[in-house]
């Protein structure tokens, strides 16, 4: 809570995505997930198959709006 009042009005993504790391992120932190919702732009980290925390991976960045325009494939379900 410090660090987001700390922040307040000044957050970018990346500094919005540190929010969620150590000690914020515990030790079973399989999934995180930032979320702007004006761009509909969001990030991904998973943790990975060695068992690192999601805090600690590289987070992939998608746009939902493109992701919502595409035609489903059989690849993601669509038939």
């Amino acid at each position: 809570m410090q660090r987001v009042k700390q922040g307040h009005g000044k957050f970018t993504a990346e500094t919005a995505i540190r929010l969620m790391d150590r000690p914020v992120a515990m030790k079973s932190n399989l999934h995180n997930v930032l979320f702007e919702p004006r761009s509909t732009r969001f990030w991904v980290a998973n943790a990975d198959a060695e068992g690192r925390p999601a805090a600690e991976q590289r987070y992939q960045a998608f746009q939902l709006s493109e992701l919502l325009n595409r035609p489903p494939t059989p690849e993601t379900g669509g038939q």
